[in-house]
Parts: C-alpha cells; structure tokens; sequence
C-alpha cells in the first residue's frame, strides 16, 4: 500500500506499473495477516518503537521464517535485531 501512495500526486503511471509488476512476480510470497502476526507486530512497535504501518509487514516477513529481505528506504528499521533489510541506492 505504502509503495502505491507516491504515483497518483506526481501522475506517475510507469512507477506505478513498475510497482504492480513487483507485486505481481513470482518470487514475491504474500503474507496474511493471521492472529499471530498481529500479535508480533504490536510485540514488536512495543519493543523497537514502530509505527503500526511498519511493525506489521515486518512481523509479516519473521512470521514467513526462512530467507527474507526486507526492502526498504527507512534506515530506522536497522534497529530491528534479525531482520535482514536492503536499502536500495
């Protein structure tokens, strides 16, 4: 959702394309937000000061297990011990 905000202001429909394409790949693993990754999402805005929006796709990717990378910009998440991010340049 956060990634879909950015096109609309600036009419940007190739960003938005690039971001459906994303979202589309195979390789991409969609998460649902069961019972148990809401609770380690508030565990975790309590501990590492998270915002709801940010806690909750992080509880999503620990609750995935295995290899994850998280994507993001925000240098915040750093703070987070075990998830594994990439900022992207």
């Amino acid at each position: 959702m956060e990634c879909m905000v950015k096109p609309p202001p600036k009419n940007d429909q190739a960003l938005a394309d690039d971001y459906r394409s994303f979202f589309d790949a195979t390789h991409l693993q969609v998460i649902e937000l069961t019972p148990p990754v809401v609770e380690r999402a508030a565990a975790l805005r309590a501990r590492h000061e998270l915002r709801t929006p940010d806690a909750l796709p992080v509880a999503s990717a620990f609750e995935a297990g295995g290899d994850v990378l998280f994507l993001t910009n925000d240098k915040g998440f750093r703070r987070v011990p075990g998830l594994q991010i990439e900022i992207p340049a």
